[in-house]
């Protein structure tokens, strides 16, 4: 993984170390529709921090079944 990325979704669940973990942890909605947002703090103190973030993010939820998910950025520092 370069430094200042994450490991995509789909690495992580596929890890067999956090694949048990992942399954126990998982939220179940049923039939509600779930709306998610997400803040992410001093996005100018680390500009690349969020490298690959958002689409661990998007793919996560969308393994949930969750599709209305907003990302808002705090910009101040």
């Amino acid at each position: 993984i370069e430094k200042g990325s994450c490991e995509s979704w789909s690495i992580i669940k596929k890890n067999k170390k956090h694949k048990v973990w992942l399954e126990a942890m998982k939220p179940s909605f049923g039939r509600s529709s779930i709306a998610v947002e997400i803040i992410y703090l001093n996005s100018k103190l680390d500009p690349k921090l969020d490298k690959g973030l958002k689409e661990l993010w998007e793919d996560y939820f969308a393994d949930l079944g969750i599709k209305n998910i907003k990302f808002e950025y705090e910009t101040s520092t």
